[in-house]
């Protein structure tokens, strides 16, 4: 950063050290965001605002000797001295590679998902119209509306092509490219740099003090050890339907249980869960794939094919709704007649008493729970009603005892003939 510093016609050096103290060096805090722009490259405006608002926090007023030399070197400037502040040099060039060290973390980590976003097929390669839809997606982003989408595409998929070609990975037949291809046309084409900077390199998260970490962490690290204890004989029991990323599981799993530090617990865990949701889903693509390609086998029983893929589909659709936290997604397919029609025409009608009986099963292995719930419910209302009618008894018989004596003494009442 500091030797393309240097290149910026000298606007390291507004105010002079003294004693040639090169550490003590200051810059003007305008040109510094000035540096920032052209070293970082565009990024968003919240990115780049909560930057300068960082520089300007370690920034100080400067001294009345500069607001003189500032008016000395604009002879045009007219109307109240500015307010000037100046940054530290050494303060910038760590706050500039910081930045610098976090946006190219988060430039990689969005170079994957912008290859797997755009990857519509699902098979790990992309094709030459998802390059031109990516490339028409690029210029827009970027504010390069009038350029021709084509001569981009056409870049980047000869770039591709060859990184693919050079590493033997272009497959005979097929015209796509695949991730190390797309990361060879994020290495040598700026605009795309650019879309991947721009869209994908967000405001740092707010920094907040070492007590609550250390609170924050602690939870994690119980909350992980909860989980692990009440589902760990669950997920043990699905490892051999994870085929060949049962290895990882397990080790995502012990790994967890002996992490010392709560976050990399939870880290740990959730690779777990995320490796056997990756293993479930390639299951169901590889089915799905096996129909595009035509390769199902012979011997296979088409009602149950049928069966297990409607399973399949039902148990993801419950999943998502869990996952983003719609209450009661699965019981209320069974309460909520509206879901329950709703549930029945999403399959087609062979498949329906196959869903009706599945939904029956649930209810039966439910009811017992439900019942036992209702009678605790209404013996726990009865004690505290009985209760309630005790003390209420337990404060009235004075007052009665003296109604009974008052008509005692009266006496019998009396007719009159």
């Amino acid at each position: 950063a500091a030797e393309e510093g240097d290149v910026l016609s000298g606007l390291w050096t507004d105010y002079e050290p003294p004693i040639n103290n090169t550490r003590d060096a200051w810059v003007c805090l305008r040109k510094a965001h000035l540096i920032a722009l052209h070293l970082l490259r565009p990024r968003s405006v919240q990115t780049t605002a909560a930057f300068h608002a960082k520089l300007t926090s370690r920034s100080v007023p400067a001294a009345a000797e500069d607001v003189r030399k500032f008016l000395a070197s604009n002879p045009g400037f007219k109307g109240d001295p500015p307010e000037l502040f100046k940054i530290q040099r050494g303060a910038l060039m760590v706050e500039l590679g910081l930045e610098w060290a976090r946006c190219e973390r988060l430039e990689t980590v969005g170079m994957c998902t912008v290859f797997r976003g755009w990857d519509i097929s699902v098979d790990g390669r992309l094709s030459q119209r998802e390059i031109l839809n990516l490339a028409s997606a690029v210029l827009h982003a970027t504010g390069l509306m009038k350029t021709n989408p084509t001569h981009l595409a056409l870049q980047m998929w000869n770039l591709a092509w060859a990184a693919d070609a050079a590493q033997g990975l272009c497959i005979e037949g097929q015209v796509s490219v695949t991730l190390q291809g797309w990361r060879s046309v994020v290495a040598h084409v700026p605009v795309v740099r650019d879309y991947l900077r721009l869209m994908h390199t967000g405001p740092p998260a707010p920094q907040c003090s070492d007590g609550l970490l250390h609170a924050l962490d602690q939870f994690l690290h119980a909350a992980t050890r909860r989980h692990l204890a009440c589902n760990v004989s669950i997920w043990r029991s699905l490892l051999p339907q994870v085929a060949l990323e049962e290895p990882l599981v397990r080790s995502f799993l012990g790994h967890a249980a002996d992490a010392q530090s709560g976050c990399a617990a939870t880290t740990q865990y959730l690779l777990a869960l995320k490796t056997m949701c990756t293993s479930f889903f390639d299951q169901l693509f590889g089915s799905l794939r096996q129909v595009r390609d035509r390769e199902v086998d012979e011997s296979v029983e088409v009602e149950e094919w049928m069966i297990q893929m409607d399973d399949r589909l039902r148990h993801v659709e419950d999943a998502v709704q869990l996952m983003y936290s719609i209450k009661g997604a699965v019981l209320r397919d069974i309460n909520d007649p509206y879901m329950v029609d709703r549930r029945l025409a999403s399959v087609p009608p062979f498949l329906r008493r196959h869903v009706m009986l599945e939904q029956l099963e649930v209810y039966l292995a439910l009811r017992p729970q439900y019942q036992n719930h209702a009678a605790r419910l209404i013996q726990k209302r009865w004690r505290k009603c009985k209760e309630h009618r005790a003390k209420t008894n337990a404060l009235r018989p004075a007052s009665k005892a003296t109604k009974r004596r008052g008509k005692s003494a009266r006496g019998p009442r009396q007719t009159v003939a």
